[in-house]
């Protein structure tokens, strides 16, 4: 699902997982103030990885309502959000164009 906009926590971590190993190689190659920043910036994107990523209203089990979604899409205001899509659903783009459509997800 990776090739429609929204917050993937896949993706999430492997972003900050370059981000660690950004400022271990500013710190070795004394660059303190680029290590800092990376280091920053990762800490801010995992202080919100369950805000993003996460649904307090699961499908999956319905005894378990809280869990990761494979993908968020972007909701209104927010970069690359598309209004043709109605709240709770997913455009299944990797489709042929006749059968490209939208599947209900989990809030």
């Amino acid at each position: 699902m990776e090739e429609n906009a929204g917050y993937s926590p896949s993706t999430l971590a492997a972003v900050i997982a370059a981000l660690v190993c950004a400022a271990d190689l500013a710190r070795a190659h004394m660059a303190p103030s680029w290590a800092a920043f990376w280091r920053s910036t990762l800490n801010w994107i995992e202080a919100h990885l369950d805000e993003w990523t996460t649904t307090n209203d699961g499908v999956l089990l319905p005894e378990v309502k809280r869990h990761y979604m494979r993908l968020r899409p972007p909701a209104a205001g927010e970069p690359f959000h598309n209004p043709n899509i109605p709240e709770g659903h997913l455009l299944l783009s990797n489709r042929e164009p006749a059968s490209a459509r939208c599947l209900r997800r989990a809030r």
